[in-house]
């Protein structure tokens, strides 16, 4: 096993909000990656590239990748091709609800790829972030299809628990 390197990344400090840019490489029989691995039954290549692809996006949208992949495992338990309703991938994205979004990565069926959708659900759960003032217990309301005031907290206590679980096993600068 190696390592997967994730260069000149941004990353934003959850309680300052301070922006520094640094290196990052994310090993690949790292806790993270067996968990994914043992939990999800994601061969170890996949699990790395979607990895890579959370923190990529989760540091250009100044999200912790933690909570990219909590939602992930919450929505898809990190199926590529899942669909549910009018929801697709990974993140579950729903196109007509982001179709400015989605014609940006070239129309619905690329949201089957996990670049895509990682980027396109980390780009509208930062918009609900914003939105909601930084609220992310109504942020999170909002990505699960309910209305900020009608807090989901079955989902919101789902996220917040494997967001915790998922932060314990990153590498230490992300785990703070």
């Amino acid at each position: 096993m190696g390592l997967c390197p994730i260069q000149n990344l941004v990353f934003a400090n959850e309680f300052s909000g301070n922006i520094v840019k640094r290196p990052v490489a994310i090993p690949a029989d790292s806790k993270l990656i067996q968990y994914l691995h043992n939990t999800f039954a994601l061969p170890y290549s996949k699990a790395l590239k979607i990895v890579a692809e959370a923190y990529k996006n989760a540091m250009e949208q100044h999200i912790h990748p933690a909570l990219v992949l909590a939602i992930i495992s919450v929505e898809s338990t990190f199926k590529d091709h899942a669909h549910n309703g009018n929801a697709v991938g990974l993140m579950q994205v729903i196109p007509r609800y982001h179709p400015n979004q989605v014609a940006e990565i070239g129309g619905v069926k690329r949201l089957y790829e996990p670049a895509n959708n990682i980027r396109v659900g980390t780009i509208i759960l930062h918009d609900y972030i914003v939105e909601n003032d930084g609220n992310l217990r109504a942020a999170l309301a909002r990505y699960s299809g309910s209305y900020p005031s009608q807090v989901n907290q079955p989902y919101f206590n789902r996220v917040m628990s494997r967001y915790k679980k998922i932060k314990a096993m990153m590498v230490p600068e992300f785990s703070e």
